[in-house]
């Protein structure tokens, strides 16, 4: 448990605060900054609306369901998992347009001398907004259940800055190519919540009971994972068009069922028990997508895309089954739920890849150029070399692991500094207890046998009874008639129980998780 107390009056006051507050700027800044992008023709809006809305759609059902579910895998925090994800990537939608577009116009500023002017919205301007919701889920995905979503909001906003000024370095100053966003997206969004967590979890969070997931809660995340698995290709080629767009498709989804297979085959490998491991099926199926992003475009040819699975699926698994356990063993890095093992290594493996098929000239087909895939390889930008082209793939790598690690440890430090200065936080970690009505009891589970006061009629009696996970257990009538209150002497949450004359108990106040054995009552 955390040591910081958790005041619900205060935490709504301040989330109030901060969101009215935050929703009149947005308001303000869209009034006098934005306007909807104009078309000489119908035709054409129409023509891009036809071209762009249904990769948008399928980017839409990546981040709010796939995200979303994928992250309930905690066994008493799902109501926080989805629910956070969906109110938070909202929230980043709004924020990302106008910090993407400031970014976008101050360097456009700097290095063409034009000046600021409203921000043109359409849907490639949305699906550019959902990326950046991407990276702030692959972050809150690091902070499962050790962030209020206060602090959620504020570390977001941090992070948006910062995304969008990393994206113009990498993809206007470098000219970096990096289609499906294993870069920008995932590396960034991965590292930034990894150097954030390392700031601001506590040593002693470090293997608590409630960090881990049951039966129903890991077929709810697998959810999560089945519809990021088929979309994975939108979200590779959702900017792209044409023939590039063509290629997209082929090798992300090729490169999609190597890292399936190839987690499989690892998970029964490298798990002690010789079994399927479901953190492993749930994530590293996953890796072969991340890894493709940089190079989805290229024509690195089938087998490639399939090599290039296969890596990231078993790069992945390992980083499941070794190095998190090394790191939490250690107490060095806490990582909820392996955003390094997902997004994070294979993210890199993806910048590496796609430097590699850049200096081997994997580009296009013939009678395409090559300033179409790389700007900076046209005769009339930079005219690059492919080696050229590579380094600077590479030196884009190093520059996003650097941005987002450095910023994420400053936006650590300020959530410490808020939680010290405020003396408020979660006071029970991985658990929805805090912020959710209908949520499990926050009794402490497997720790002891508490006291509670039982009242039957008009007598009192202090009963212990030992509270461990797991659905109610029937009680006897005569231990249960006439009940009509429990609430522990310790000051946790209060829970009312009807008169019963059957075998079952209805306990609203638990929630169906504390169950209550025969022998601890007296």
């Amino acid at each position: 448990m955390g040591a910081i107390e958790h005041d619900n009056e205060a935490y709504s006051k301040a989330f109030t605060y901060f969101v009215v507050a935050f929703e009149i700027i947005i308001i303000i800044l869209y009034c006098i900054g934005t306007e909807y992008t104009t078309y000489e023709q119908e035709l054409s809006a129409s023509a891009v609306v036809s071209a762009s809305y249904a990769k948008f759609q399928d980017v839409h059902v990546m981040i709010f369901v796939g995200f979303g579910f994928l992250m309930t895998f905690l066994k008493k925090y799902g109501f926080s998992a989805i629910g956070y994800n969906f109110v938070l990537s909202t929230f980043v939608i709004q924020l990302a347009i106008l910090t993407n577009g400031f970014w976008e116009q101050l360097f456009q500023l700097i290095n063409d001398d034009l000046d600021f002017h409203k921000i043109a919205i359409d849907v490639t301007v949305l699906i550019r907004a959902d990326f950046a919701a991407g990276a702030v889920m692959i972050t809150y995905g690091a902070l499962l259940g050790k962030t209020s979503l206060l602090e959620l909001f504020i570390i977001a906003t941090v992070e948006m800055v910062f995304f969008g000024l990393n994206e113009q370095l990498v993809a206007t100053e470098l000219m970096v190519g990096d289609m499906g966003g294993s870069l920008i997206v995932h590396t960034f969004g991965a590292y930034f919540g990894l150097a954030c967590s390392y700031i601001i979890t506590p040593k002693d969070m470090f293997g608590e009971d409630d960090e881990g997931s049951v039966y129903t809660s890991d077929l709810f995340s697998m959810v999560g994972t089945v519809f990021l698995w088929m979309f994975w290709p939108s979200f590779n080629g959702a900017l792209a068009s044409g023939y590039q767009q063509h290629r997209v498709v082929v090798n992300t989804t090729l490169s999609l069922t190597a890292s399936c297979i190839a987690t499989f085959v690892a998970s029964i490998n490298l798990r002690p028990s010789k079994k399927f491991a479901m953190v492993d099926v749930q994530n590293a199926t996953l890796a072969g997508g991340v890894a493709m992003g940089t190079c989805s475009n290229l024509g690195i040819g089938p087998g490639f895309a399939i090599l290039i699975g296969g890596v990231a699926g078993l790069v992945s698994v390992f980083g499941y089954t070794i190095v998190t356990p090394w790191l939490l063993s250690k107490k060095i890095l806490h990582d909820t739920c392996g955003v390094h093992n997902l997004h994070g290594m294979p993210g890199l493996l993806g910048g590496i890849f796609g430097a590699i098929a850049t200096a081997c000239g994997a580009f296009g087909q013939a009678g395409e150029s090559n300033g179409s895939i790389f700007g900076a390889m046209d005769a009339s930008s930079k005219n690059r070399s492919s080696g050229e082209q590579a380094l600077y793939q590479f030196l884009g790598t190093i520059i996003t692991l650097a941005v987002s690690i450095i910023t994420g440890l400053l936006c650590g430090a300020l959530i410490k500094a808020l939680r010290g200065a405020t003396g408020h936080g979660l006071s029970n970690h991985f658990h929805d207890g805090d912020h959710w009505d209908g949520a499990f009891s926050t009794l402490e589970d497997n720790s002891e046998v508490q006291e509670l006061k039982l009242t039957v009629g008009n007598q009192e009696k202090v009963v212990p009874v030992k509270v461990v996970a797991g659905p109610v257990e029937a009680m006897t009538d005569a231990q249960w008639a006439g009940s009509t209150a429990v609430e522990t002497v310790r000051g946790h949450s209060k829970a009312t129980v009807s008169p019963m004359t059957g075998s079952g108990v209805n306990n609203s106040g638990y929630s169906n998780h504390s169950e209550f054995s025969d022998k601890d009552l007296p």
